[in-house]
């Protein structure tokens, strides 16, 4: 589906629930993720940005080593996973950051950047 087309639909719905996948300090259920995910749609989530995600681009593939958050705190959502448990992110940044907007992360970084999260139902 075009971007265009993505958020103008997008743009015509609105949360009716979440769930709080990771409350701020608690780790991550990453089955938990994988569950809501293949199950009731997105999570919006809260990352502290490091280099790696900051300056993401198409050919930086997924993303694995987190580096601390030296840009400050930054929400993306997560959108789906493969099989392999890299999750796929899309960011608010345009379709020039990442892959067309979007970028893969590993578990492992996940885990050490992501904070909070919550699953939502449009």
């Amino acid at each position: 589906m075009p971007e265009g087309q993505f958020n103008a639909l997008a743009a015509q719905r609105k949360i009716k629930s979440y769930h709080a996948c990771s409350p701020y300090g608690e780790g991550f259920n990453m089955q938990g993720f994988k569950y809501w995910l293949a199950n009731h749609g997105p999570i919006v989530a809260r990352l502290e940005v490091d280099k790696a995600f900051m300056f993401a681009n198409r050919r930086t593939g997924v993303i694995d080593r987190y580096g601390g958050g030296m840009f400050g705190g930054h929400a993306v959502v997560i959108a789906g996973y493969d099989e392999d448990g890299n999750f796929l992110v899309k960011n608010s940044w345009g379709r020039r950051w990442g892959y067309r907007g979007f970028i893969w992360v590993s578990e492992n970084y996940a885990k050490a950047a992501f904070n909070e999260s919550y699953g939502v139902t449009v």
